[in-house]
């Protein structure tokens, strides 16, 4: 008893000692003189003490050194961070104009279409639209992709995308995909698979990841169907359908951007165009919006024309 009793008095002690101990063993070292902290994967511009400018992107930051990468002359520099008078953010594809509060969204989507704009190494992105069309993309490089389309959990196609910076925020992109389904034959019993539609599209995205515009356009064949309107093997034939694409987004607040894309099938006179907005939260978007369909030429179009609305939603996440 005389043992638990001591102890029972012993225990506010005990906690003030160990209190004293975590609060003063904190570091309350002040801020260094340039007054920033650097993120991975940023590109800054740092003034050393001796005038000399060092300009790059993050890549490793230990308590002393700070280790940046020029990706236009392929160099890497180690700077001592007690040599560094100033740094500030530069704007590129992550920053925008200099904050470095803006969230990243998670995919290089407006709504349906892509941007050219570089991939994230190693990383896996996926974005379902109307929660039944899922597209995951997985990038090997900042520069090669491949990508698949789910309809809820049946693959349909897949596709291999490319990405090249060719100026001052200026970027190219490719990519070639196929959709196929399998089925039964009923005139001979064998089972086969049905590649409908293929195609191809290039894009050019002028802007970086929080304010950019697109142009692109693509050839696609559409797979000619028998004359019972069945896709069979026995059909060889594929029609040409060509495309025209514009988008635009504009991240106007940390979380939240505007987004317009317009795709235009002249051989058939049919507009789909759409505009969201896209609720940016780290790692995970959703994207709200409404898409408009027009048949006929865009010369006529007028207040009169009939314009087919569908409301749009969307969810991405970056893994």
């Amino acid at each position: 008893m005389l043992l638990l009793k001591n102890i029972k008095y012993s225990l506010p002690v005990v906690f003030i000692v160990l209190l004293h101990l975590t609060v003063f063993s904190q570091d309350y070292s002040p801020p260094p003189a340039y007054g920033i902290k650097f993120i991975i994967g940023k590109q800054y511009e740092i003034t050393l003490n001796n005038g000399s400018k060092v300009t790059g992107f993050v890549t490793e930051e230990t308590s002393e050194l700070l280790t940046l990468e020029d990706k236009t002359k392929q160099q890497w520099y180690e700077v001592n961070k007690n040599d560094i008078k100033t740094a500030k953010p530069v704007f590129d594809k992550n920053n925008l104009t200099g904050n470095t509060n803006y969230r990243e969204p998670s995919t290089n989507t407006y709504l349906i279409s892509e941007n050219a704009l570089p991939y994230e190494k190693r990383k896996l992105s996926y974005n379902s639209h109307y929660f039944l069309l899922n597209n995951f993309s997985y990038a090997f490089t900042e520069n090669w992709s491949i990508s698949t389309n789910v309809i809820i959990i049946l693959p349909v196609s897949i596709g291999v995308k490319c990405s090249y910076k060719i100026g001052n925020n200026l970027y190219i992109s490719a990519n070639a995909f196929v959709y196929g389904f399998p089925r039964r034959d009923t005139l001979n019993g064998a089972n086969e698979f049905i590649l409908p539609f293929m195609g191809n599209m290039v894009r050019i995205t002028k802007g970086n990841k929080f304010r950019n515009f697109t142009l692109g356009g693509s050839v696609n064949g559409v797979k000619e169907p028998d004359n019972g309107g069945v896709y069979t093997m026995r059909t060889h034939k594929y029609i040409p359908v060509y495309t025209a694409l514009f988008a635009f987004t504009n991240q106007f607040s940390k979380s939240f951007s505007i987004n317009f894309e317009t795709r235009i099938f002249p051989q058939i006179f049919l507009n789909i165009t759409g505009l969201s907005f896209k609720w940016i939260r780290g790692k995970a978007d959703w994207n709200f919006g409404c898409y408009g369909m027009y048949l006929g030429k865009i010369t006529q179009l007028n207040t009169n024309s009939q314009i087919i609305p569908l409301p749009y939603i969307s969810y991405g996440w970056k893994f």
